[in-house]
């Protein structure tokens, strides 16, 4: 089970996408929680950040610490230092040095399924080698910016070197497709109390099917409206207007 975050702030914010301090915290005692009940299946949950806000630096670090708890961060290289609200090479070195994974978000967060071949290939081979070199650590995943993957997505990312994609499905299970392991995530949201949290660790079956049929809406929704709509009507239902960061 992967939990993916993305913004985290001390105190409450409109955008959907951004979880409180306080929240983090509670998520993550759950998971100690269940680790130290020694909960079947248990040992694959994972936490993980995505595109690389300084927010995570500064409030989710010290709480993966607080908690004992390693964490995977997936950063978007092009904002690395450039763009106000991101975290700088320096802070990601530190972050690395303290046990977590730095792995790539895509080179400037363009929808990879977008992408020309050439850009395609630009997006996952230079995040990976900026990682790569300013770290001095191998990037062996990749989050996708959107959520959007195809096939022509993976073997992209299977020629560039990655061993595992990750994706924003939460009931995907963890399978093989075009060489790299394919690895499904639940997105939380300011919405999701523990009450959501805590049976989709435990892999409840009634969790993953509300889960599902939200997911299948989703992607019906994408199909009929086309990503352009479907975009603006997302930023517009998330508030992304209200995020933090510029």
């Amino acid at each position: 089970m992967i939990l993916a975050y993305h913004e985290v702030l001390p105190h409450e914010s409109a955008y959907l996408y951004t979880v409180t301090s306080s929240q983090l915290d509670l998520h993550l005692s759950i998971i100690n929680g269940l680790s130290s009940m020694g909960t079947q299946g248990f040992a694959q949950a994972q936490v993980t950040f995505d595109d690389g806000h300084l927010s995570n630096y500064e409030y989710a670090v010290p709480i993966l610490l607080k908690r004992h708890l390693p964490a995977t961060f997936f950063v978007t290289t092009g904002w690395i230092g450039s763009r106000q609200g991101f975290m700088s090479w320096q802070q990601l070195r530190e972050i690395a040095s303290l046990g977590h994974a730095v792995q790539s978000h895509g080179l400037s967060h363009k929808l990879l399924t977008h992408c020309s071949p050439k850009d395609l290939l630009e997006e996952v081979h230079s995040s990976k080698k900026a990682i790569e070199d300013a770290l001095g650590r191998r990037v062996t995943s990749i989050s996708v910016p959107g959520g959007r993957w195809n096939s022509r997505v993976l073997r992209a990312c299977f020629q560039s070197g990655y061993d595992e994609v990750y994706v924003s499905d939460p009931t995907l299970r963890s399978c093989t497709m075009d060489g790299v392991r394919v690895q499904g995530r639940l997105m939380v949201t300011r919405l999701m109390t523990a009450d959501v949290i805590r049976p989709y660790l435990q892999g409840s079956s009634a969790m993953f099917f509300l889960l599902n049929g939200k997911n299948v809406c989703k992607s019906l929704s994408k199909r009929l409206l086309g990503d352009g709509i479907y975009g603006w009507l997302w930023r517009k239902m998330a508030d992304k207007d209200k995020a933090s960061y510029r």
